[in-house]
């Protein structure tokens, strides 16, 4: 909601206390530690246990925003309004979260929208305030606060279903994004039977600005150079009720996210990124951080954890620096 103007949550980091591998507690700060502060910020699992964080803080004032609903209809509308939303950025107070999805029998596109200074329907949100026909009774445009609208977009993830969530980042074009979504259809009709399905195509974007503000907050693992943006990241996110359904699930969508890195690829438009969050877990999410970033990593984790216990049996799960 903020990152816009303040970059990735992990840019507010000012210092860690980690437990490394050796048993020693330490500090990873700008001016101490300095390459484990950085690769800490979206390292993952990779250095070392970490039992406290210091983070920059900022009074935050009423927001106004919410979720708007619309027709699946209106798609084209808000992917154009979308990317020319990214392409020509106005106000770093802003955010959007768009999608396309289905559930309980139909379809519907969403647009979650935020103007963290309280402005009632600034100028920058206008072009998708102004789109039409809406649901007008799911819509929750309002001023509330923080807190207020975090616990409206958790409701949007089911307590007790089976989830898969996967990713691709693209750089934001109309053509390709239509495509997607044609193939995010055909993989809708091919499982729409699966019982209870909810299944939605997202696209939220990393703007330039963003990108910039995240680089003045001194850089993180990730690595992303502001002259690669403005970004979307893709979410496909299915949820289900039944075991028995896994295995179609999950083969159809690894073939719908497989098609989509082709397709994006094929035009030039596919980022190495994918967002962490979001990722699957044959995902190889630390490649996607760059080469140059990488090598850094790896030499901060040889620093740090010489026998690498975080990398192997020591520490299973995660993400790592190293495909075993």
């Amino acid at each position: 909601m903020f990152s816009t103007r303040r970059g990735f949550a992990c840019d507010s980091v000012v210092g860690f206390k980690v437990v490394l591998a050796s048993g020693e507690l330490v500090r990873a700060r700008a001016d101490e530690n300095a390459d484990l502060w950085t690769a800490l910020k979206g390292g993952l699992n990779n250095f070392g246990i970490v039992t406290a964080i210091t983070m920059k803080t900022f009074a935050a004032k009423d927001i106004w925003g919410g979720v708007t609903y619309y027709p699946p209809s209106t798609f084209s509308q808000i992917l154009q309004k979308a990317c020319d939303f990214v392409h020509h950025e106005t106000d770093e107070d802003t955010h959007i979260m768009c999608s396309a999805g289905y559930g309980f029998g139909h379809q519907a596109v969403t647009c979650v929208m935020y103007h963290t200074q309280g402005e009632v329907n600034p100028p920058s949100l206008q072009p998708f305030t102004a789109v039409h026909p809406q649901i007008e009774q799911m819509g929750t445009m309002r001023t509330s606060t923080h807190l207020g609208f975090c616990e409206e977009l958790s409701k949007f993830s089911s307590n007790g279903m089976r989830q898969y969530w996967a990713s691709v980042t693209i750089k934001p074009d109309v053509a390709l994004m239509e495509s997607f979504h044609g193939e995010w259809q055909e993989t809708l009709a091919a499982i729409k039977d699966v019982h209870g399905l909810i299944f939605s195509f997202g696209f939220h974007p990393l703007t330039k600005a963003l990108l910039i503000n995240s680089a003045k907050a001194g850089g993180n693992a990730m690595d992303i150079p502001p002259s690669d943006g403005p970004l979307f990241v893709i979410l496909i996110n299915p949820c289900w009720t039944l075991p028995q359904d896994d295995s179609r699930i999950f083969a159809a969508v690894e073939a719908l996210v497989a098609g989509f890195r082709r397709l994006a690829d094929e035009k030039g438009l596919l980022h190495r990124y994918i967002f962490t969050n979001y990722a699957y877990y044959k995902d190889d999410v630390m490649a996607g951080y760059g080469e140059e970033s990488l090598e850094r990593l790896r030499a901060t984790s040889k620093k740090y954890d010489p026998r690498g216990m975080f990398q192997t049996t020591g520490v299973p799960g995660g993400f790592k620096l190293y495909k075993y």
